[in-house]
């Protein structure tokens, strides 16, 4: 699911719950809304941690920034409408991750540039000063440019390539399946809290009615 300008999840109630929830009395079925609410945010915090554990894997270098800004959104309290939840990406990390967990092309643009290894990216793992690149470069000692892209002249006389003008539109194949991992797991991760959330609130609701503290 695309939510507005960012990649992200979708958390609802497709587990089927009906297999916890069988034959429970009365006490046992007014936690059913609460334990579903309180288990849809428990599960897309945990899916929030797995992605960031899983990102390394497919992701070349993703920096601390980006593992950072994977993002969750707990289900808001309402009597009348399902419960939510959502595992995403804020719209910056969205617009270069995309192409990783989407795949598809990138439409051209005269003067973008590919960095090589050979630089440091910014925190977002970034081309640093992209908009500047190649005036920032123009006039610097030992750097110069050429059709091909924008090199360091080196003390033995090599060029070291620093970054490469982009010809074409650039495909990317898509290598990290967030949506397929995040499916995977989820079903897993909602069915263990919502056992264990069930119980909870069923034997702490029974507490407080022997001691008269609340009626049902």
């Amino acid at each position: 699911t695309i939510i507005m300008a960012k990649i992200g999840m979708k958390l609802d109630v497709k587990s089927n719950i009906k297999q916890f929830t069988k034959g429970l009395d009365r006490v046992g079925k007014s936690q059913i809304p609460f334990t579903t609410n309180e288990t849809i945010g428990n599960t897309a915090f945990t899916l929030r941690n797995a992605t960031v554990k899983e990102m390394p894997k497919h992701v070349d270098r993703p920096t601390n920034k980006t593992l950072k800004d994977v993002r969750y959104q707990a289900p808001k309290r309402s009597k009348t409408a399902l419960p939510v939840g959502y595992v995403y990406f804020s719209p910056l990390v969205t617009n270069y991750l995309k192409y990783s967990i989407l795949g598809g092309s990138r439409p051209y643009k005269k003067g973008r540039v590919l960095p090589t290894r050979n630089v440091s990216l910014n925190a977002f793992g970034n081309v640093r000063n992209h908009r500047n690149i190649i005036s920032s470069f123009r006039n610097k000692k030992n750097h110069f440019i050429n059709s091909t892209g924008i090199f360091q002249r080196q003390k033995d006389g090599r060029a070291k390539a620093l970054y490469i003008f982009e010809k074409r539109a650039v495909k990317y194949k898509k290598t990290f399946p967030f949506f397929e991992i995040m499916e995977k797991k989820s079903e897993k991760i909602f069915n263990f809290f919502f056992q264990k959330n069930l119980k909870k609130n069923i034997d702490k609701t029974k507490e407080l009615l022997s001691k008269g503290v609340i009626k049902i």
